[in-house]
């Protein structure tokens, strides 16, 4: 499957799900019902629109980057995590064990979806550096999380860790769209743009403006040396 049909189908699923969680959660209260039956569905639909949310960004991961084995890795855990969280909405499995395996899945689905989605971010050289610290901090915090929950070790000083890898995540993930615009800016006014073209569902391609191209491949190597 290509990414852009995967990446098309994972946007799908999401607006198709997160619209189907909007009806049903107004039928409830129209009709006043809301029981087992109900907090089931809406869970599901819930969690298949997050699941498509990670498989969208390492998806365009795999598009931007054509790096396929971090995408693929990001979207398995993401559908496992949601075939495991379903599963346990409709099952209602006893033991802490399972619901441990879901929390686990989810943490690392949402921390691959994180990375990926900024490690795909276009920055000049200088700034590289930020990409791989913002995704050295969103594993770290996924490490901790998976830690405190395999372990049940709950103190505060673990918390606090969170607190502090949280804060740090946050900021870089502030820091490297506004450090993308920077280089977008610099490379605009220093009269040789990068041009950035994507595959569309033919065979040909298209910039961010929306202007079309035809590629053919050259074989004489003009990479800097």
């Amino acid at each position: 499957m290509s990414e852009n049909r995967l990446r098309k189908i994972s946007l799908y699923s999401f607006g198709l799900f997160l619209a189907v969680s909007a009806l049903f959660a107004i039928y409830t209260v129209v009709t006043g019902s809301f029981g087992a039956f109900e907090i089931r569905v809406l869970v599901t639909t819930t969690v298949i629109a997050a699941a498509s949310i990670c498989s969208l960004c390492c998806s365009a991961y795999i598009a931007a980057t054509r790096q396929r084995w971090p995408g693929v890795t990001g979207i398995a855990l993401a559908g496992i995590a949601a075939v495991l969280a379903i599963c346990g909405a409709w099952i209602d499995p006893h033991g802490d064990t399972f619901w441990r395996t879901v929390a686990v899945f989810t943490v690392w689905a949402i921390a691959f979806a994180h990375a990926l989605a900024l490690l795909m971010v276009r920055l000049e050289a200088r700034f590289n550096g930020l990409r791989l610290a913002t995704a050295v901090t969103i594993g770290a915090n996924a490490l901790v999380f998976t830690t405190m929950i395999v372990t049940g070790y709950d103190d505060d000083a673990i918390f606090k860790l969170i607190a502090v890898l949280s804060i740090l995540a946050a900021l870089e993930t502030l820091l490297v769209p506004m450090m993308a615009k920077i280089s977008a800016r610099e490379q605009s006014r220093s009269g040789h743009p990068d041009l950035v073209l994507f595959r569309d569902d033919s065979d040909g391609y298209y910039d961010r403006r929306g202007h079309r191209y035809l590629v053919q491949r050259v074989e004489e190597d003009h990479s800097p040396r």
